[in-house]
């Protein structure tokens, strides 16, 4: 590349970054979109942070033997509305909640895609239904799920090799059966709250919750609920989150496991 064509490019990106800079938060540079400014106030948004925002743990169990573990659903029209979208399920995360966490067993519906050995199929089952995930004794001879996946997928991978010891000469089964016996229930949602605007631009509050529930008496145990806000209406996409709430999936463990 010549001197002359780096010269001209250095020429063109300082007079583009100049014109950028000059452009004040909600002016438009020709036809673009505006800049969002820091800091405006959504309405509504920081109520429902702290009303109803981060964890609320109301209940713990001492000696849950294991929980049922629900796929992620998300409710574009609000919780009230119906489903809109449903994650195949499974429990690709089991040996976690199996050995860290100490339960004996999770049970999990899963949705397979069509090709069982597809890359999609991030799971110890490999067909549609509903499963008991447990360890098991290799010597049982059904562990062809749980080695593939330690050796094609880095998570599990991770996993298999830190907790190596405790796994010790078992593997992880998803054994199939008919009904869900677990007391206790995880559920994890998305959902649209409010649409909102910020700056003349239009945009929309989403909840991501987390609940773990006992099935018999319907008592929330525990709930998560991370709100955020979303306007994809600005130049560069603007995004806000309830301070000091983490987004992280809450350990299950601390709180069915609570006596451990």
């Amino acid at each position: 590349m010549s001197g002359r064509v780096i010269y001209l490019r250095s020429l063109l990106s300082a007079v583009l970054v100049g014109l950028l800079s000059a452009c004040s938060p909600g002016e438009l540079l020709g036809n673009e979109k505006p800049y969002a400014q820091q800091g405006l106030e959504i309405p509504g948004f920081q109520e429902l942070c702290d009303t109803k925002g981060g964890l609320h743990v109301y209940q713990t169990v001492e000696d849950a033997k294991g929980f049922i573990l629900y796929p992620g659903r998300s409710f574009d029209k609000g919780l009230d509305g119906p489903v809109t979208d449903q994650s195949r399920g499974g429990c690709l995360n089991c040996l976690v909640y199996l050995v860290r966490d100490g339960f004996e067993f999770v049970e999990a519906p899963y949705q397979a895609p069509e090709d069982a050995y597809s890359l999609r199929n991030n799971d110890y089952a490999r067909s549609s239904g509903k499963f008991r995930y447990s360890l098991r004794s290799r010597s049982e001879g059904a562990c062809n799920n749980y080695d593939y996946l330690v050796a094609t997928y880095p998570p599990v991978t991770r996993v298999a090799d830190e907790f190596a010891d405790q796994i010790g000469d078992r593997c992880l089964v998803a054994q199939p059966i008919s009904e869900f016996t677990a007391r206790y229930e995880y559920l994890r949602d998305t959902a649209f709250v409010s649409r909102e605007g910020y700056q003349g631009e239009d945009g929309f509050v989403r909840l991501s919750s987390e609940i773990i529930r006992d099935r018999i008496s319907g008592e929330v145990l525990v709930e998560h609920n991370y709100y955020s806000y979303h306007n994809f209406n600005f130049a560069s996409r603007y995004d806000r989150a309830c301070r000091g709430v983490s987004g992280h999936d809450i350990p299950v463990g601390d709180f069915l496991r609570a006596g451990e």
